[in-house]
């Protein structure tokens, strides 16, 4: 025959049973040749991956890239429509018409006469209607309020806790209210017995704050020119600082020592009211802060000497500059914040550093990380937030201890927004196994809730102390984020690294197992082709052509 003859054979001819030997090992291969289909111990090779998963150059790389923040990830988000607060009917020409604790919030309500004000629990959501609510209004003025203000301290009065809410006026008076902690929910309250009523301003009464470690200690400001502080409880004048224009804010430092206001026409004065009551000269003063003619803010920067202002500069480009009290002529750091109409408010949070700034009349919100390193501070700039419907109009900051810690949330603002009252969260986004260990990189000891440190009486002698007492945010005693060991801190470095040896090794297997397909495959398909060829070669001997017989020689 063609085959045994060595014609028309079929090329290359393999015994089926060599096409299903294992071929060549390729790249992605896990088993060496010779081990068959042996597969990997997974203990030998997690044992093998507890190495250590951070480059030797990690410690060069961060010197390269510099200052990291820790808050480049924050991210904000705004409550639903159905759990806010609104149909308020908010009185919204001053700048501090909007008062907040982590239970109650207040505004200025412009119906009915003299300055009514509405006290309401931020638990208890929905509209607001008049007939319904008319328990949740106050009014101990005879002129509308322009200024409002929560004590951080909760106090005990006639054997139940109450909060101080004190109220600014136009018609020059300060009035100090003593109210239940959750609102006015199911209780009758005498307000004319739970009031204190503080005169002296000729004008009105723009500005309140409470002292952040005193109890009874309450600062008022208004346009006259002058700064009063008053003792509460005794309903008394401590101190009255007289300035060249009328402040437009003010705020305490850390300890309570001093008092740093921002003036009308820039002027920022920073003083101690008890040695101004002595007659003692104890001034500082940074001449123009800000080249624009807005009013600006002012916050003190925590345990430090550093301040922030936030005002607006020439061609109205609005900017937050950071000082030194001990050389105050010029700024440590100017950061710019781009052009607008009104000036942005800084929400100083200072566990963390970090700045939270609003502006009257838009949506967006900006938030920034401050690093503090040797003479020097600088912003860094983390995220936005564009709140959605209506524009800000005022807002406060919510205390630490408001914060919900197991979804990491780092701050918390209750915002006026024409008529409705909601907040505006913002957290860090942090990794599900992570979420059995308490965050205390981002939760520090914070002040103790409703605890005082000094009294009206210690604070006006001139008695000093290092900070508000502290205490810790881990209700649930988790286990410190710290205080891991390494393999809890590699276990999902580990975990990525054996998920993906394990992706290839499988994935090297589907290949290797499609190779010796195509290989079966194609070797049939040769031999199919080579018994057509021998088939049709066969046909032609057995029929030879004899069409050659009829020629003649």
């Amino acid at each position: 025959t063609a085959w045994s003859s060595g014609e028309n054979s079929p090329p290359n001819k393999v015994p089926l049973r060599d096409l299903l030997d294992k071929p060549k090992r390729h790249w992605g291969d896990e088993t060496e040749e010779g081990d068959g289909d042996e597969k990997p111990d997974p203990a030998e090779e997690e044992e093998s991956l507890s190495i250590e998963l951070e480059p030797k150059n990690a410690k060069s790389l961060k010197a390269w890239m510099g200052y990291v923040p820790k808050f480049k990830h924050v991210r904000g988000s705004q409550q639903k429509k159905e759990e806010t607060i609104f149909n308020v009917r908010a009185n919204t020409t001053s700048t501090q018409c909007l008062a907040a604790t982590e239970d109650l919030v207040a505004v200025p309500w412009q119906s009915g006469s003299g300055g009514p004000i509405l006290v309401r629990s931020l638990s208890h959501t929905g509209p607001i209607n008049d007939l319904t609510d008319r328990k949740s209004l106050i009014d101990g003025h005879s002129r509308p309020v322009v200024s409002l203000c929560f004590s951080p301290f909760d106090r005990k009065y006639e054997a139940k806790k109450r909060v101080m809410l004190a109220t600014g006026s136009a018609d020059c008076t300060t009035r100090v209210w003593r109210l239940p902690c959750d609102g006015f929910s199911g209780e009758s309250v005498d307000l004319a017995k739970d009031s204190v009523l503080l005169t002296g301003h000729n004008q009105s009464v723009s500005i309140l704050s409470f002292h952040p470690l005193a109890s009874d200690i309450l600062t008022t400001a208004a346009s006259d020119n002058t700064t009063r502080v008053w003792n509460v409880e005794r309903e008394i004048e401590l101190a009255c600082i007289h300035s060249q224009a009328h402040p437009v804010d003010l705020d305490w430092n850390f300890d309570g020592s001093r008092l740093i206001q921002f003036l009308r026409n820039g002027v920022v004065n920073i003083t101690d009211p008890r040695k101004n009551a002595k007659g003692d000269s104890d001034h500082q003063a940074v001449k123009k802060a800000h080249e624009g003619g807005k009013p600006g803010r002012i916050s003190w920067l925590g345990n430090s000497e550093y301040f922030l202002t936030s005002g607006q500069g020439l061609s109205s480009v609005r900017e937050c500059k950071i000082w030194d009290t001990r050389k105050s002529n010029v700024s440590v750091e100017t950061l710019s914040l781009g052009m607008g109409t009104s000036v942005f408010t800084p929400h100083y949070i200072e566990d963390n550093n970090v700045v939270v700034l609003l502006a009257r009349g838009e949506l967006t919100t900006k938030v920034y990380e401050l690093e503090q390193k040797d003479a020097t501070v600088n912003g860094h700039h983390c995220a936005d937030f564009m709140c959605h419907d209506n524009p800000t109009v005022a807002s406060v900051l919510l205390p630490r201890r408001a914060c919900d810690t197991s979804v990491c949330e780092v701050a918390r603002i209750v915002r006026l927004a024409n008529d409705v009252i909601d907040e505006v969260s913002y957290k860090i986004p942090r990794a599900k196994d992570l979420k059995n260990f308490f965050a205390d990189d981002l939760f520090p000891n914070t002040a103790r809730n409703g605890e005082p440190v000094l009294t009206a009486e210690e604070w006006a002698e001139g008695k000093a102390c290092s900070g508000p007492n502290v205490q810790s945010l881990n209700v649930n005693n988790l286990e410190l984020m710290s205080e891991r060991t390494d393999t809890e801190k590699n276990a999902k470095k580990v975990a990525a690294r054996i998920s993906a040896n394990t992706f290839m090794r499988k994935k090297a297997e589907e290949e290797k197992r499609e190779r010796e397909r195509n290989a079966v495959f194609n070797q049939f398909a040769q031999m199919a082709t080579s018994h057509a060829d021998w088939v049709k070669n066969q046909q032609k001997d057995e029929n030879p052509d004899d069409s050659d017989s009829d020629w003649s020689d």
